[in-house]
């Protein structure tokens, strides 16, 4: 359709915000499968555009579908007036316009409405595939966040109570703990705003993009679905676009806009500038790095076997089917393979919580089964013989092992304090309990020992001050024998 005279063209790409193609790509799939339905019957353009137009639901795509409207109704052919919105690829746009100017414009679309059924399904199956292990990843960061945040500065305050060496792991997971109690509002936010980053710089920048996609393929499974997806991609766009009579390079340049993957643009890329010298497929896949890895070997041969043989589109639709229909199941592959290593993941994550609460409980424990073990029930006096007791009374005071107890000349014992006394003496074979005050319900603060005698100044409901090697404590007179001074 030629151009009017003296008419400018309608709302053009530039008037378009990015904003609105943005919105409108949600009807992009609906709206190009509809107005190859409708132009397919018969109608005429601008009456397709019109349905189309009343079927939008978003503003920007009633305003894309009027821009494409107005500009045909200036002039301007269907395809240059859908390459002013910017709003399809340029493989799609180099279709229409070969259907335009070959008179196969109905065929052409039913054919992009197919291609594009088929992107919206490779995306939609990597992103099944990733989602699950995304969901599962992100769940278990929440949770340990959460718990470190609000349970674990409890665990370091019972801890700090208990007075214990505290393990390494459990210093490391309750120094996290307490930075989330501490900085926690504000942290959080800068980590999430940190991983949304990274996220962008990884799969959405694209000068950096290529890091994200080598990051992939320490993924298990990862690299094969998406070189799959793109295996199957290349058969369709390019056999497609061969079939319909695109020259070589121009299909090459369409497929290399179509993929999102770096790799394979660069790929796709080398292969353009070698048949642009005149080289074939098979000597342009020899030269570049890593081929195997983007492309399977038979697929290479398959593919330079039907470019000599002159059945190169065909060929090519065959391996997009057959490479479609792996997909499905790799995908589905991909999640069962996933599994292990994210059980193995939640597993780390619970075992570090786990022993760094254990840990301190586990030693906690040993030291009370020790004090218990120490400070056995010694036998009372009553159980002594009549003997021990008379040869107790009569024997000379021993020869304390503390430090702050001498032994004059003259045998006696001579202490902090002068006057009346006692000697508290500990039965043979016998350990007995010091306590913190005159009572069966103080707590334990340390063990005299057989052998060992002490001075004791002050006496208090049948128990006795001492001052042992542990400080000062109280011994009861039913553990121990006791001389007058």
């Amino acid at each position: 359709m030629s151009k009017k005279p003296n008419q400018k063209p309608g709302k053009n790409s530039k008037q378009i915000s990015f904003l609105t193609k943005l919105e409108a790509s949600q009807e992009r799939n609906a709206f190009l499968e509809n107005f190859s339905m409708l132009i397919g019957s018969g109608m005429d353009v601008l009456v397709a555009l019109d349905a189309s137009l009343a079927e939008a639901r978003t503003p920007g795509m009633k305003q894309i579908i009027s821009g494409i409207k107005s500009d045909i109704e200036n002039g301007e052919p269907v395809w240059k007036a859908f390459q002013r919105t910017e709003f399809l690829p340029a493989h799609i746009i180099s279709l229409i316009k070969i259907g335009e100017e070959a008179g196969r414009l109905p065929e052409n679309l039913s054919v992009i409405s197919i291609q594009q059924q088929k992107e919206s399904s490779f995306r939609s199956k990597l992103f099944s595939a990733m989602l699950y292990p995304a969901i599962v990843f992100g769940v278990t960061i929440i949770v340990g966040i959460l718990i470190s945040w609000f349970i674990l500065p409890r665990l370091a305050t019972v801890f700090s109570q208990l007075n214990i060496d505290l393990p390494l792991v459990t210093k490391i997971v309750i120094g996290f703990g307490d930075f989330l109690s501490r900085y926690g509002f504000v942290a959080v936010p800068l980590a999430i705003l940190a991983v949304l980053g990274l996220f962008y710089y990884l799969f959405i920048r694209p000068k950096s993009r290529v890091y994200g996609e080598k990051l992939l393929r320490f993924l298990p499974g990862a690299q094969r679905v998406v070189r799959e997806i793109e295996v199957a991609r290349l058969g369709y766009v390019l056999g497609t676009l061969l079939e319909a009579g695109l020259p070589v390079l121009e299909a090459l340049r369409s497929v290399t806009d179509a993929t999102p993957f770096v790799t394979y643009q660069q790929l796709y890329g080398h292969i353009y500038d070698k048949i642009e010298q005149g080289n074939s497929f098979r000597n342009s896949f020899k030269d570049f790095a890593d081929i195997d890895k983007l492309l399977p070997v038979p697929i290479q041969q398959l593919v330079a076997s039907s470019e000599q043989s002159g059945n190169l589109a065909k060929a090519l639709l065959k391996i997009g089917q057959r490479y479609e229909d792996r997909i499905e199941n790799t995908s589905k592959n991909l999640v069962v393979v996933l599994e292990p290593v994210l059980l193995v993941f939640v597993w780390l994550g619970v075992v570090a919580v786990a022993v760094a609460v254990i840990l301190p409980i586990y030693s906690l424990v040993g030291q009370f089964n020790g004090s218990q073990t120490a400070s056995s029930p010694p036998a009372p006096t009553q159980d002594l013989s009549a003997e021990d007791v008379k040869d107790l009374q009569n024997a000379p005071a021993p020869r304390s092992q503390d430090p702050a107890f001498t032994e004059s000349e003259n045998g006696q014992v001579a202490g902090a304090a002068t006057g009346q006394g006692w000697i508290i003496m500990v039965g043979s074979e016998m350990v007995v309990s010091v306590k913190d005050r005159p009572a069966e319900a103080g707590q334990i603060i340390g063990n005299i020992k057989s052998g060992d005698s002490y001075f004791a100044a002050e006496k208090s409901n049948g128990w006795f001050k001492i001052n042992f090697r542990g400080g000062v404590g109280w011994v009861s007179q039913q553990t121990v024998k006791v001389r007058d001074l």
